[in-house]
């Protein structure tokens, strides 16, 4: 890439093998930190977690940084992304992970208007 470094992706675990898949055909060239999938069951252990992947890559201003995490995923008053802006990283624009999967921008409230539907992924 030109000697710049790659772009990070800081991503819940749970896109792993989506966001792998990617790399593997070379639709994605990324560098990816991938986080527990098993810290959504605590949203004070997720911040923690992305504060402190984002304080690491907050030293690098030089570093395109993407987080891969719906906006509700730190709670529904869209904590995730007033953290995010407060580092000033870019985030992608989805409500979850099944959000994400479907492409972003509310697909997932589309899809599934009054939410009776359950999302399952492998």
């Amino acid at each position: 890439m030109n000697n710049l470094k790659k772009p990070l992706l800081i991503s819940c675990g749970i896109l792993k093998n989506e966001i792998q898949k990617l790399i593997e055909t070379g639709q994605l060239d990324v560098d990816v930190n991938y986080l527990s999938a098993k810290l959504h069951y605590d949203y004070k252990l997720l911040e923690r977690a992305l504060k402190g992947t984002f304080e690491k890559v907050h030293n690098h201003p030089d570093r395109n940084v993407i987080v891969v995490y719906g906006d509700v995923c730190l709670g529904f008053d869209y904590e995730i992304k007033k953290l995010v802006e407060t580092y000033g990283i870019v985030k992608v624009d989805a409500l979850n992970c099944v959000d994400c999967l479907l492409g972003g921008k509310g697909q997932r409230l589309k899809a599934d208007r009054d939410h009776k539907y359950f999302f399952l992924t492998p």
